[in-house]
């Protein structure tokens, strides 16, 4: 003889009922890595008699490790080469039907799903489901693996009764805060988008829709609505009503914060006017940071010293080279003498004033990095924060 289980499921609310059976023949004990034998859900309708199967069923769950197993209280006994149809469980499963929209599923559309609990108590391992309304067969689906209490939606068709259109628009939001510390200036903003989404439902009585909103990343937060009926990894859930031959709109609006970041010491004056017409800043920061034009015009003045005299000093070691290269193939007469010594007093000349060039340039050096000192305390000193209304 062979031993033989099988699977039949029976989902019942108050007003509405989900049912599910199937079988195959294997083993009495059935772990979560087997897959589930075909099931069926039926949709709302009310319970009829002997709908799956009139035998009484007494099944329990033992856990085993991360995995579960049924355990039937009753042999069954089926004779070799005989098939049959034993049930395993046969208990209420509270559910109902509803409307799940994702654009990304499809975009003109939402899915009709059986949204239920786990109330069995029991353990549920995921398998193909077929759904039937009122003895009718309307879809098919896959169960994941339910543990008790949980709680799932199971698309199962396609709900042509409720057409979606959506209509998207992105703004930059001007800047609502304003921080300057150690030299540098933040402006902080938001990119925020708007989705208008409209139903038309064509469907004679009121439904209950479940709008999957896509999250593009934690940065985001949602501002209207300002509550979502359920957080998910990838989405905000929204919860609205449907009501029957009518159109709804639902708007969703998020917001990521951004900013920009301003270095003080490059600041031109007319970047300085603007954030003062702006009231990004006050009268206090825009008296230090004019005084820094003072300062960094008294760098520049430096550095285009320096820079002159390394001009100079370079155009000097060009002659000399020139003049040494000349002087090595002068003899002993008296006109080639007297060129030599030419050649001699230049270079002393150029020597004192390359000595002289390089106490400049030092001088210069000096000055220019105390101003660049005093620069870097004046705005290193500014702590500036605001709202900007």
């Amino acid at each position: 003889m062979e031993s033989v289980d099988s699977y039949m499921m029976e989902f019942a609310a108050a007003d509405e009922a989900v049912s599910a059976g199937g079988g195959r023949v294997e083993r009495m004990r059935m772990a979560k890595s087997r897959a589930m034998p075909a099931a069926m859900m039926a949709a709302p309708a009310p319970m009829r008699a002997s709908a799956v199967s009139s035998v009484q069923t007494q099944t329990r769950e033992r856990q085993v490790g991360d995995l579960f197993e049924y355990v039937i209280d009753n042999p069954v006994t089926v004779r070799r080469n005989q098939s049959a149809l034993v049930p395993i469980l046969l208990k209420p499963f509270a559910g109902r039907s509803v409307l799940l929209y994702q654009k990304q599923a499809r975009a003109e559309n939402p899915m009709r799903c059986v949204e239920f609990e786990n109330t069995t108590g029991l353990t549920l391992e995921g398998g193909p489901v077929t759904v039937l309304d009122a003895g009718s067969y309307v879809g098919e689906a896959m169960l994941d693996t339910l543990k008790p209490t949980e709680k799932r939606l199971v698309g199962y068709a396609v709900e042509l009764g409720v057409r979606v259109t959506d209509s998207i628009g992105t703004k930059k939001q001007a800047v609502a805060r304003v921080k300057i510390s150690g030299g540098t200036m933040w402006t902080y903003f938001g990119q925020e988008s708007k989705t208008k989404y409209t139903f038309v439902s064509k469907a004679d009585k009121e439904q209950v829709l479940y709008l999957d909103h896509p999250r593009p990343g934690t940065d985001w937060d949602l501002i209207e609505p300002d509550t979502p009926h359920e957080i998910t990894e990838n989405f905000w859930r929204f919860k609205l009503p449907l009501p029957p031959n009518a159109t709804t709109a639902f708007t969703v609006v998020i917001r990521q914060p951004q900013s920009q970041t301003y270095g003080l010491s490059d600041l031109k004056d007319q970047t300085l006017a603007v954030w003062v017409k702006q009231q990004w800043i006050d009268a206090k920061t825009e008296k230090v940071l004019r005084a820094a034009f003072a300062i960094r015009e008294e760098i520049a003045k430096q550095d285009a010293t320096i820079q002159r005299l390394d001009a100079e000093r370079a155009k000097v070691d060009a002659d000399q080279k020139r003049i040494r290269e000349n002087l090595a193939p002068l003899g002993d007469r008296a006109s080639e003498k007297e060129l030599r010594e030419r050649y001699v007093r230049t270079l002393g000349q150029q020597e004192d004033r390359l000595e002289q060039m390089d106490k400049e340039r030092a001088v210069a050096v000096t000055a220019r990095d105390a101003a660049r000192q005093k620069l870097a305390d004046a705005l290193n000193g500014i702590e500036f924060e605001t709202a900007v209304k």
